[in-house]
């Protein structure tokens, strides 16, 4: 009998475990701007550890598009240059997302 309480305490603590702390939020940040067509995604996010997370997330970051891009004098060096990818835009998303110790708050740009 004591091995059954053993058994059952030890399924209950396991799927408590995996199923604490799962998040998957999708907040919209303004309404959709139904003239302007989705055609290009852009999203900037920042990691959380542990609960912990840190940085700076912002549109004009979800906005630009990094390209690498061979050095003149150098090819074997790459630079990355951020250039405007979106320039209308049609929704603002925030997402939450995490799973156990790991997650990512990201804002995403919807637009042309």
């Amino acid at each position: 009998m004591l091995w059954m309480m053993t058994l059952r305490a030890t399924v209950i603590s396991t799927l408590l475990l995996t199923v604490h702390g799962c998040i998957s939020i999708d907040a919209r940040l303004q309404p959709a701007d139904e003239s302007v067509k989705p055609e290009k995604k852009g999203s900037d996010c920042a990691p959380i550890f542990f609960g912990l997370g840190g940085g700076v997330i912002s549109v004009e970051n979800a906005m630009a598009k990094q390209v690498r891009v061979p050095d003149v004098k150098d090819p074997e060096v790459t630079r990355i240059v951020r250039t405007p990818y979106i320039t209308k835009i049609r929704s603002i998303e925030l997402q939450d997302t995490s799973f156990l110790i790991f997650g990512s708050r990201c804002i995403e740009v919807t637009g042309e």
